[in-house]
């Protein structure tokens, strides 16, 4: 039983979700041996108690990588709108010559990170 993941499961040691996508797929392989285990056995109030166990615990990783996801993409989201903690400022261009006032002074607006590029980052 193999469920798809957003963003998929990570087999690179030096990603930030390495250990939470360790964590699922050691819950989802304890779930199918619980599942198997059921099929062989033929104490099925056991079997079935340890399958619940199981379930409860692929449950709890599957929460666990939603919050490291969100905790993630929160920090990418902070990252990208203040430059001066990733030790990269911006320089501003310099302006051409007889420009108007109004190029002349910095922009106020913000601007927001979208989810699917804090996700990219993350990968």
């Amino acid at each position: 039983m193999t469920k798809s993941y957003e963003p998929p499961l990570t087999t690179n040691p030096h990603a930030p979700l390495y250990r939470v996508d360790k964590t699922v797929k050691a819950a989802q392989q304890r779930l199918d041996a619980a599942i198997d285990a059921k099929r062989h056995h033929t104490s099925q109030n056991l079997a079935h108690e340890v399958i619940k166990e199981a379930r409860e615990g692929l449950k709890r990783s599957e929460q666990l990588r939603a919050l490291k996801i969100k905790e993630l993409a929160q920090g990418a989201a902070e990252a990208w709108r203040e430059p001066g903690r990733t030790g990269v400022e911006p320089t501003p261009l310099p302006a051409p010559a007889g420009a108007p006032p109004s190029l002349l002074q910095p922009a106020t607006s913000t601007t927001t990170l979208p989810v699917a590029a804090a996700f990219s980052i993350i990968r």
